[in-house]
């Protein structure tokens, strides 16, 4: 939608239109790491946070997720 109506400026693009790619890793990793982050947040009062294991590498991997460079 952004593609569609916002333009660089002439003196950015050199008269030429540029079509963007689309970052599919990058799409994937945030959504990875949304739904990880999610899961920490569902179950974290109920499993006293940080004292079970899988929400610690729930959240480590949210974290590696998010960080990434992709």
């Amino acid at each position: 939608m952004t593609s569609a109506f916002v333009q660089d400026p002439a003196f950015l693009c050199d008269g030429q239109v540029r079509t963007g790619k689309v970052d599919y890793a990058g799409i994937g990793l945030l959504a990875l790491s949304l739904g990880l982050l999610q899961i920490v947040l569902d179950r974290g009062q109920r499993a006293d946070w940080f004292s079970t294991y899988s929400l610690r590498h729930h959240l480590l991997g949210a974290v590696i997720c998010t960080a990434s460079p992709a």
